[in-house]
């Protein structure tokens, strides 16, 4: 297979402060931004396909179709990611997503996009998801020290959530004052200036050992993250919590206008809850580097999120509904971060774009998952929803206990 080899001095030659570090700078800047963008639209795209069709079904759908490209094309992406620069792959996908989503909300000015439309650039976006995930999340090591990992990534997650306080409720405000072609062109002028930006970072050439096919690469890749057990079950046990989790993107746009009667800006002001607790988890982690009991915290975290989802059919106002959600974004927060620490911290370098290509897939469930929980949410109460996908979370935490994750350090 394929060895990379850095035809550059190793980080670990010239240990850098994150301040001092300005390509690790310019990809935080404009990713973060990209970030808000993409926070944004995901509220806009939730609240126009529920208003357009009133089906938890049809969003279901919807969030199928942008993570099925994830699901198919990851192994790839991750492959590729370990063969080419990855700033090469960073610049031509923020480039793709600038063209495709500008061309999109200009033609949407005027008019309400179709549900045919919305399916076409979802899946577009979640293929160009695919190849951008993996070569971002193993190109942060290569910008630092090995030692900074774990207060590198809980900087990274708290910048990427911190983005997600201001995008929810900004995203409501814009798609009920103007239209969501607007919101569109918004998004996508996020990503120009990633893409500008992108173009301060590093360019890390590789040279090959030897040839072998994408398969091949990628058989090699997956035979590797089964034998690392740590890895193999920290991602794992959080992909099948994201499954039940995802019925915060499914089945909750639903439960605030059906149950609750609350409108698009408190919709977006409670999501931004989940955002502040996620980014309060990652400044914790990003001063406090862990290095005991990681895997232990991982799981009661993963226990204590799941447990907090049996709270949301009682809450009777925004408020309150904003302190669960920020419960459930710390706890989900530590857990996802500490999942992140653990698969960068042991993966072999030269195997990292295709672990975090795996990672970026979360389980070829979620797509079931989708489809689940959102014919679910037509056919059962939403207060039942969450109480059953909270237990679930739960129990999967439980079951972590009895695995080698629990003895990570």
């Amino acid at each position: 297979m394929n060895s990379p080899c850095k035809e550059k001095k190793s980080n670990k030659e010239a240990v850098r402060p994150f301040y001092n570090n300005f390509p690790l700078l310019a990809l935080w800047v404009g990713q973060g931004l990209s970030s808000v963008g993409s926070g944004i639209y995901t509220v806009a795209l939730a609240w126009t396909v529920i208003k357009a069709t009133g089906s938890t079904l049809t969003m279901g759908t919807v969030l199928i179709l942008t993570q099925l490209p994830v699901i198919i094309f990851s192994f790839f992406g991750g492959a590729i990611g370990d063969r080419l620069p990855k700033r090469t792959i960073l610049i031509f996908i923020d480039g793709f997503r600038t063209i495709i989503g500008i061309a999109w909300g200009m033609s949407l000015i005027s008019r309400f996009p179709s549900i045919l439309e919305i399916y076409i650039f979802s899946t577009l976006f979640g293929l160009s998801q695919a190849f951008f995930k993996p070569a971002y999340n193993a190109f942060l090591p290569e910008l630092i020290h090995e030692d900074q990992i774990p207060r590198a990534v809980g900087i990274n997650q708290f910048i990427m959530r911190f983005t997600h306080i201001i995008a929810p409720a900004l995203g409501g405000v814009l798609v009920a004052a103007f239209s969501f072609g607007l919101v569109v062109i918004v998004d996508s002028l996020t990503y120009v200036v990633a893409f500008a930006l992108n173009f301060l970072l590093p360019s890390i050439k590789y040279k090959k050992s030897g040839q072998s096919s994408i398969l091949k690469d990628i058989h090699v890749g997956l035979v590797y993250f089964y034998r690392k057990k740590i890895i193999f079950w920290s991602v794992v046990l959080i992909t099948f919590g994201n499954l039940c989790a995802i019925t915060l993107d499914v089945n909750f746009p639903k439960f605030i206008q059906d149950s609750l009667n609350w409108n698009a800006q408190t919709y977006g002001f409670v999501m931004s809850g989940y955002g502040l607790g996620a980014a309060i988890a990652f400044l914790f982690l990003a001063i406090v580097s862990l290095k005991r009991f990681r895997g232990l915290i991982y799981l009661l975290t993963l226990f204590l999120g799941g447990s907090f989802f049996l709270f949301i059919p009682i809450v009777s106002s925004s408020f309150e509904m904003y302190l669960i959600l920020a419960f459930i974004g710390i706890c989900f927060g530590l857990t996802g971060a500490i999942s992140i620490t653990i698969v960068q911290q042991l993966t072999d370098p030269i195997y990292r774009s295709r672990i975090m290509g795996i990672t970026s897939i979360t389980g070829a469930l979620i797509p079931i998952g989708f489809a689940i929980w959102g014919a679910l949410g037509d056919l059962i109460s939403d207060s039942l929803i969450f109480i059953i996908s909270g237990c679930i979370i739960a129990y999967v935490a439980i079951m972590g206990f009895f695995t080698p994750l629990r003895k990570a350090a």
